[in-house]
């Protein structure tokens, strides 16, 4: 009986680790969408940055876009244009083309940067699971919060994990 307690544990501690926030992280990186240009979370040591990862064929990601992509406008219409940065990961593979990622984010309207992670580099390098899967880095480039599930942007523990980062 004892062994299977430790068992659990074994499994429950690291997922425990991932989503306390204050673990570094090395710096990540993928390819900006629409040029194709190599991109990392080094380019913006200094600022926190928010890293939505996204597919196509995930449903809670098209509620949560439209969502990111207003709270930022709102962000900045409310003079809070701090130096919080939010990117949409795409993380489909390669067989999901260009076109495919470029018409969901037309359908939505969302405009937010986005980056392509054919390699699913997002969830193995931050312990992430299932999409939608969201990490906070903060100023420093280590990971202050992870989500694994749908951002709710107007929830106190999103709030609160933001205001952590910016402030």
């Amino acid at each position: 009986m004892q062994r299977r307690r430790h068992w659990r544990w074994a499994l429950i501690v690291p997922v425990l680790a991932a989503c306390s926030g204050g673990t570094e992280a090395e710096p990540y990186a993928a390819v900006e969408f629409g040029t194709g240009e190599q991109v990392s979370t080094d380019q913006y040591l200094g600022q926190p940055v928010l890293l939505a990862g996204w597919a196509t064929w995930c449903v809670p990601c098209e509620r949560e876009l439209p969502e990111l992509d207003t709270y930022v406008d709102e962000r900045a219409n409310a003079d809070q244009a701090d130096d919080l940065v939010v990117v949409a990961v795409n993380i489909d593979q390669t067989t999901i083309g260009d076109d495919d990622v470029a018409a969901m984010l037309q359908r939505l309207e969302v405009s937010l940067p986005t980056w392509r992670d054919p390699d699913g580099t997002l969830l193995t390098q931050f312990g992430g699971s299932t999409m939608p899967f969201s990490v906070l880095l903060d100023r420093d480039g280590e990971v202050s919060k992870t989500w694994i599930g749908a951002l709710d942007v107007d929830d106190d523990e999103f709030l609160d994990a933001i205001a952590a980062v910016t402030s």
